[in-house]
């Protein structure tokens, strides 16, 4: 499993400008949409890679999304969760959803406005 995450970072990383490209492409999808229809595997795909309560918060949340909003997710990491699981998840979901995905833990989170943000995210 780790070296099948370890591929995926490695072609992430030699895509760069691809994928900035294709970031840019899946951009035009609505978040808020995609998120009501995926609901199911977006929390599939966090248990997957070792994290819980997977919840929405930003600019999808408050509907203030534009042309190059994305979707924010925050995440609570189990035990022994890595970078590589985050990772991960980010990478899957932005190629199952077509658009651009944002994963956060909540000690990612800036102090002065974590506890906003942790009051406000919606469960997935």
């Amino acid at each position: 499993m780790l070296c099948a995450v370890l591929r995926v970072w490695i072609q992430y990383l030699q895509d760069g400008a691809a994928c900035r490209k294709d970031k840019e492409m899946i951009v035009s999808l609505k978040p808020s949409a995609v998120l009501h229809q995926n609901r199911e595997m977006i929390r599939s795909v966090a248990l997957k890679h070792h994290t819980l309560n997977p919840r929405v918060f930003g600019s999808v949340l408050n509907g203030e999304y534009e042309g190059s909003s994305d979707l924010d997710l925050l995440v609570e990491p189990l035990p022994g969760t890595t970078l590589f699981d985050l990772g991960a998840i980010q990478v899957e979901l932005e190629e199952a959803l077509g658009i651009a995905v944002d994963v956060l833990t909540p000690g990612d989170l800036p102090a002065k406005f974590r506890d906003q943000v942790l009051r406000d995210a919606v469960p997935v």
